[in-house]
């Protein structure tokens, strides 16, 4: 909530509509001094309505209550050819090795 000013980025989703939804509900109140953020959000995705709202996106991310997946991994690069012997050369190495 430092860097955006809803739970999905810069722009309400529907994450922020359910967040907001049940904590209404729930008679949850964030206290600005303790979550100073979180009343900020709170304060002002409050004052939309309920068919606003729901004309906001889906979530791009997932919520914290969806199940975790698997990710699929990034397949794995072959690794670096071995370097030359040239690519040993070292110009401030001293010439004397005595």
């Amino acid at each position: 909530m430092k860097k955006n000013q809803f739970l999905g980025g810069q722009s309400p989703n529907q994450n922020d509509a359910v967040t907001i939804k049940a904590m209404l509900e729930n008679k949850y109140f964030p206290e600005a001094r303790s979550y100073p953020h979180l009343y900020s959000w709170f304060a002002f995705t409050s004052k939309f309505t309920e068919p606003v709202m729901q004309r906001w996106p889906a979530a791009k991310s997932k919520s914290p209550a969806a199940p975790a997946t698997k990710k699929e991994e990034a397949p794995k690069q072959a690794k670096p050819a071995a370097k030359k012997a040239e690519d040993d050369f070292d110009p401030f190495a001293d010439e004397d090795p005595n």
